[in-house]
């Protein structure tokens, strides 16, 4: 991963963690999950999600001790293919937005 790669996934993880820190969960189960969300390869061991979030590995193990009770894993295979979903879909939507700001704009202008 490239150093702009890292730094986007480092605020994308810290960003996910206050979020989950914002409604009463632990700061560290968002930092995990939004690692694995963007993570490659998807799996990650214990000794990988410590280094790349520079955390205990007491801390990694006690969360994802929690956070992989089944209903968990399917959430966040959930997340993964929902994130997946829009970073394919954005691009074309964005274009989609942008020609449809244009043609409004076309249509104000030749009013």
């Amino acid at each position: 991963m490239e150093a702009t790669q890292r730094t986007h996934a480092r605020q994308f993880v810290e960003k996910v963690g206050l979020l989950y820190e914002q409604v009463g969960l632990q700061r560290m189960a968002g930092r995990i999950l939004g690692w694995l969300l963007i993570c490659d390869p998807p799996a990650q061991s214990a000794a990988d999600l410590a280094a790349a979030l520079d955390a205990s590995k007491g801390s990694i193990s006690g969360i994802t001790r929690q956070l992989f009770q089944p209903v968990h894993r399917q959430r966040l295979e959930t997340m993964r293919n929902i994130y997946g979903f829009f970073e394919r879909e954005l691009p074309a939507l964005l274009e989609r937005w942008h020609a449809d700001k244009q043609g409004a704009a076309d249509a104000v202008s030749s009013n």
